[in-house]
């Protein structure tokens, strides 16, 4: 109503400074109040206590997830940053830009293409634990691959929209384009918020894809956190940051890319994780929380609305009814008026 790009900054201020006190402030304070009322149930600490066992787990207190929990004397550690290195060099190297662009879906192939077919025999036959020598060395194996993978998978789009990056591109005006950088920020920031939501409600083991590998530790289906709301957050919104980078990029090759890498995911989604769910859980919800409740909410709105309409309907009738009693008993009142005249 404003139209100041002012104001718009203003009210993003403060937005921002409202989910900050929400995410420093209130739910640390519930979870500190709250978490100490609930009792862990039996079986979650029966799992944990097998994946976290210092001889025989699966996981270790302090796995590598993407950069997080870095050791240098972790030979996997060192050979992920030695790669995050080298394709952060060629950034530097005068390339085309075509192979910038080539790099990055090559890396998005091999995480959804070539994972994605690991992941799909691995369920279907137990195609990778049959090549290594005990379940927990194939599920070790995975684990670094694909947190190598993953990592050199997002890096790579990054790069792509920051040597494709132009300030004075021709796709926004001068007056918008500061406008069009804080969007795809704001973009960002909702995919790094939902990527930490997910990891929060999946942990270690969801992350790694832990029920296709190791079949003694006790899964169930819940859905908690972010997804109570959404069935798979990371193909949805975990791309926010994706369409944010192209924004902020300025290239017209960037939105393809973000489109094929969520088309992708989608198919990695389709083709992968929902036969799997649905071979080894029962309960599997066919449509998100928030659809659901939409739904709801819609069919309660229509059931409103059809009562209302009903007893509008009843009423008018009733109304109608009424008048035209009403105008019989004037119509015999006016005839027996005019018949006495007469006499």
């Amino acid at each position: 109503m404003a139209k100041s790009h002012t104001v718009f900054y203003v009210s993003l201020v403060g937005h921002l400074l409202q989910l900050a006190f929400l995410v420093f402030v209130e739910n640390p304070h519930i979870d500190k109040t709250y978490s100490a009322m609930s009792e862990i149930p039996e079986d979650e600490k029966k799992r944990q206590a097998i994946l976290y066992d210092e001889e025989s787990g699966y996981l270790g207190k302090k796995e590598l997830i993407l950069l997080k929990n870095f050791t240098w004397t972790r030979g996997t550690d060192v050979m992920l940053v030695i790669l995050l290195t080298y394709s952060t060099l060629l950034v530097f190297i005068d390339l085309p830009w075509y192979f910038h662009v080539g790099h990055a879906l090559v890396w998005r192939v091999v995480l959804n293409g070539g994972l994605g077919f690991v992941l799909d025999q691995q369920s279907k036959s137990n195609w990778w634990n049959k090549r290594f020598r005990s379940q927990q060395e194939a599920f070790d194996s995975w684990k670094s691959i694909y947190n190598t993978v993953v990592t050199l998978t997002n890096l790579s789009y990054f790069l792509c929209a920051w040597k494709l990056s132009e300030w004075d591109s021709s796709v926004f005006g001068a007056d918008s384009r500061l406008l069009v950088t804080v969007m795809g920020a704001c973009l960002v920031g909702i995919n790094i918020y939902v990527t930490l939501s997910s990891y929060e409600s999946v942990g270690d083991f969801g992350y790694f894809y832990g029920d296709f590998f190791v079949a003694d530790v006790p899964t169930s289906l819940t859905y908690n956190g972010i997804y109570r709301y959404l069935n798979n957050p990371d193909s949805s919104l975990g791309f926010c940051g994706y369409y944010g980078l192209a924004l902020m990029s300025g290239s017209f090759a960037m939105l393809p890319i973000a489109i094929l890498s969520n088309a992708a995911s989608k198919l990695f989604e389709w083709y992968v994780e929902r036969p799997h769910m649905n071979r080894k859980y029962n309960n599997i919800r066919t449509v998100g929380g928030l659809r659901s409740e939409m739904k709801k909410k819609s069919a309660e709105l229509r059931s409103t609305v059809a009562r209302k309409k009903a007893t509008y309907e009843r009423s008018m009738q009733a109304l109608q009814t009424k008048l035209d009693k009403t105008k019989q008993e004037y119509d015999q009142f006016k005839q027996r008026t005019k018949t006495n005249k007469s006499e």
